[in-house]
């Protein structure tokens, strides 16, 4: 793990001293300077900044905060300067501590700040993996205008699972996997900014599906499934996504062959040889054929 690091700013060098103690104790490496001129002379970066309100008239007091915006900038004031503060907030400090205070309070806070920065970056991070691996929004125009709750049908269950992803993102809800287990507990709190998603509905069994779709009318649920075998529509809002042909991530015109091998790979895991044969227009035999042409393995299913 990354050892933090931490710039104490403040001319009351025993406090310092005091503040950098604390806070190696708690995992962080610490720089004390006595002047925001020294601090601007700094080729470093820093995941934290303490700067004291004693160095506010000098002139490079504001620049410190725009030096490091992108650290947690917590200001140690000796008393309210609502100016100052404002000021300093709206460059990129994120809190302010008045002093005399004591110093397990103050690295309390700042460690509370890091960790808030680190669960921001790491969302930023995983939402960026995701937007990758999924590939662009697809979403339609009709698809936005879309009420809950919702039934989306295809026989691709990735294809559902963006689906949701990029509909609970445009609408900025959080998403909640609702399993048979946790039903019940979802079913309570239904919470505005949370869209709960019910994947694999086809594996119930008829009743429960009937039970489940009878409790979540009027809620904030999409129900995902690969079959509409004994499932009422009526009084849902529905959504089919049609995959018959696989993703293709070039321009380039395939040869017929080559496009063939493709069909049959990515269907391979998902629909039975009668349906593969079907939606490529060659007979079963023929599919066979090509199976031991391509070397790919007959689908068990």
């Amino acid at each position: 793990m990354r050892v933090k690091k931490c710039l104490i700013i403040e001319d009351e060098i025993y406090l310092a001293e005091s503040i950098a103690n604390k806070l190696q104790n708690s995992g962080f490496e610490t720089k004390i300077v006595s002047s925001t001129r020294e601090a601007m002379e700094l080729d470093e970066t820093f995941s934290a900044v303490l700067l004291s309100s004693n160095l506010e008239h000098e002139e490079t007091f504001l620049e410190v905060v725009k030096r490091f915006k992108y650290s947690t900038i917590m200001l140690m004031v000796s008393y309210i300067n609502n100016d100052l503060i404002a000021k300093a907030v709206e460059l990129g400090a994120n809190d302010y501590i008045l002093k005399p205070f004591k110093v397990d309070v103050l690295v309390q806070k700042l460690i509370y700040f890091q960790r808030l920065t680190d669960l921001e970056d790491r969302e930023r991070k995983y939402l960026k993996f995701l937007d990758t691996i999924l590939g662009e929004n697809r979403l339609t125009e009709k698809d936005r205008e879309i009420r809950l709750p919702l039934i989306v049908y295809s026989k691709v269950d990735s294809e559902i699972d963006t689906f949701v992803y990029f509909f609970a993102k445009e609408r900025k809800k959080l998403i909640e996997i609702v399993t048979p287990k946790n039903f019940q507990q979802m079913l309570k709190e239904n919470e505005p900014h949370t869209i709960y998603y019910f994947r694999k509905f086809e594996e119930l069994s008829n009743e429960k599906r009937k039970n489940i779709l009878e409790s979540i009318k009027g809620k904030n649920f999409i129900i995902g499934t690969s079959s509409l075998d004994d499932i009422e529509i009526r009084g849902f809002s529905f959504k089919e996504i049609d995959v018959s042909l696989p993703p293709t991530h070039t321009e380039e015109i395939l040869p017929v062959s080559e496009y063939i091998r493709q069909v049959v790979l990515f269907h391979q895991d998902k629909l039975p040889d009668t349906e593969i044969s079907k939606r490529l227009g060659i007979s079963r035999k023929s599919l066979w054929e090509k199976r031991r042409k391509f070397n790919i393995q007959r689908n068990k299913k």
